[in-house]
């Protein structure tokens, strides 16, 4: 799913009294014990993408005319040629036709781990569920039900 945002350039006017940033204090990472799996299929998106992002799927794969495009090496793949590793379903909390499956693969081409994110159901777009379709998934990430 690709979301374009368009902006507009506005002109800028100096405010005559600058606001203040409230200061946020000490800022600590969070301690943890090693990789860390999305714990529910109702979690949200950020939280799944940062919780990929610290088991190392920090790389960008997109969905684009029933391929993969892997955003490190320009990549372009078949589905079945990554190599998935994780694999969590989302809804939406207010709309459950918001539907998202999120892949952790890695790009045959470089080798780099990433995350694909991918609408599925009756509001999928044509590339999406092409390439859901045909990644090979193998039975020890599981396949939850994605039609």
């Amino acid at each position: 799913m690709l979301v374009t945002i368009r902006s507009a350039s506005l002109p800028i006017t100096p405010r005559a009294t600058p606001i203040p940033s409230p200061d946020p204090g000490p800022v600590t990472a969070p301690a943890t014990t090693g990789p860390v799996a999305p714990e529910a299929a109702d979690d949200d998106l950020v939280a799944v993408l940062a919780a990929m992002s610290r088991e190392g799927f920090r790389g960008d794969l997109r969905a684009r005319e029933g391929r993969v495009v892997c955003s490190t090496c320009q990549s372009v793949l078949a589905p079945h040629d990554l190599l998935v590793h994780r694999l969590h379903r989302l809804e939406g909390a207010s709309d459950p036709a918001d539907m998202l499956a999120v892949v952790g693969a890695t790009c045959r081409g470089c080798g780099t781990d990433g995350a694909l994110v991918l609408g599925y159901g009756p509001r999928a777009g044509v590339d999406d569920a092409m390439v859901l379709a045909r990644l090979d998934i193998p039975d020890e990430v599981g396949s939850p039900d994605l039609r």
